[in-house]
């Protein structure tokens, strides 16, 4: 063993995180926004660019508690478990028409196919 791998006891740190951090943000404004989009009065487009504001407003939020290391990949438009879905492309059959062909380059198709799929009455 070389003297690189050895902690001594005087050089042991702790670091600063956490984990499940509310990503809807203040006065649950993630909701609003979400709910906005619905209703028709809020482009896809728009959606996107206030939710990226949110995270980066999280994110420098953390940064300034003192936090060590800044959690990253865990915010959701709605629903994580149906992202996952959406990332291996495993939708069901049955929500398949759902999604335009132009999902992949349209994201206000593709946000369209993804909160059918989790509101198929919608």
């Amino acid at each position: 063993m070389t003297s690189k791998n050895i902690i001594r006891d005087d050089e042991t740190t702790a670091t600063a995180t956490i984990l499940g951090y509310p990503r809807i943000g203040a006065d649950r404004a993630l909701k609003k926004l979400t709910e906005r989009h619905w209703a028709g009065n809020l482009s896809a487009y728009q959606l996107l660019i206030e939710a990226g504001e949110l995270r980066r407003r999280t994110w420098e939020q953390l940064r300034d508690a003192g936090l060590d290391e800044v959690p990253c990949n865990d915010f959701s438009l709605y629903d994580q478990m149906l992202d996952t879905i959406c990332l291996v492309d495993a939708i069901p059959d049955r929500h398949r028409p759902l999604w335009p062909d132009t999902a992949a380059s349209d994201p206000s198709t593709s946000l369209a196919g993804y909160f059918a799929t989790s509101h198929p009455w919608r």
